[in-house]
């Protein structure tokens, strides 16, 4: 025997066309069977088993019907999308997408498109994030940036490396710089 599931509705098919057959080759002489205390006539079990296969082959086929029409309308959903998608974009093209339009916008069972509003409080504390994660991460602006200069390290074994020319000449603390002639 096959490690098949047995109550899957084929099987039970099968069994029950199984059991018809035996009951039509072997019970011909017997005219009714007691189950659980209650007398059953055979023509009204077998009767019932025929009408129990019957209605399960008509569901069997009614579902493989509904799958194909269920097959048939996702086909028919991924054409039409597109199309519906396109349409909505003329018609914000062509009309507009503000409030002034919303009853032509409606007649095409469309709504203006609405800016989110985002709570001041949102706002607040989103800043205050982004101001602690800068400090926590040492990060700087551009205007901080461009007050930091340096002087480029000199290495001597490198050739000569000068520090860029200044415009004015260093002067001592407290000396007077003389003036820049042209």
């Amino acid at each position: 025997m096959t490690a098949t599931d047995k109550n899957n509705k084929t099987t039970r098919r099968d069994r029950l066309r199984l059991l018809l057959n035996g009951i039509n080759l072997h019970f011909q002489n017997i005219t009714s069977l007691t189950i659980g205390g209650v007398v059953h006539q055979i023509a009204d079990i077998t009767a019932k088993i025929t009408a129990d296969i019957t209605s399960s082959d008509t569901a069997e086929k009614g579902h493989a019907t509904w799958l194909q029409q269920v097959d048939e309308e996702r086909a028919s959903h991924a054409v039409v999308d597109p199309l519906v998608s396109g349409v909505k974009k003329f018609v914000r093209l062509q009309f507009g997408d503000t409030d002034a339009v919303q009853a032509t916008l409606a007649d095409f069972g469309m709504d203006p498109t609405k800016k989110a509003v985002v709570p001041p409080a949102t706002k607040v504390a989103s800043a205050a994030k982004a101001k602690a994660t800068r400090v926590a991460r040492g990060t700087k602006g551009a205007v901080q940036k461009a007050a930091i200069h340096g002087a480029p390290a000199t290495d001597p074994t490198v050739g000569s490396a000068t520090a860029p020319a200044s415009p004015t000449p260093a002067v001592a603390p407290g000396s007077v710089t003389p003036p820049a002639t042209k």
